[in-house]
């Protein structure tokens, strides 16, 4: 059973700040939900795919190496 002394233990030990009428609106929301069948539900499904804005275009593009790389190539050529 979720209780708003249970939230309020739990948000001091995280070192969280909250407003002191947020641990009792929890409790109250969460008195007629049954935590396991929350639970079992929440992980039967899996985690949901990340929704993306833009179509998926390959791989990014590569960075340019750091300027004394180049030069530790060349060298390596040139040996």
């Amino acid at each position: 059973m979720v209780t708003e002394g249970k939230i309020n233990a739990l948000v001091k030990a995280a070192g969280v700040n909250t407003g002191p009428s947020w641990p009792g609106l929890f409790a109250n929301a969460l008195a007629s939900v049954n935590i396991g069948d929350l639970t079992r539900k929440a992980g039967a499904s899996g985690p949901a795919p990340a929704a993306s804005a833009e179509p998926d275009r390959g791989p990014a593009p590569s960075t340019p190496a750091a300027p004394g790389e180049n030069k530790k190539a060349e060298a390596q050529k040139r040996i």
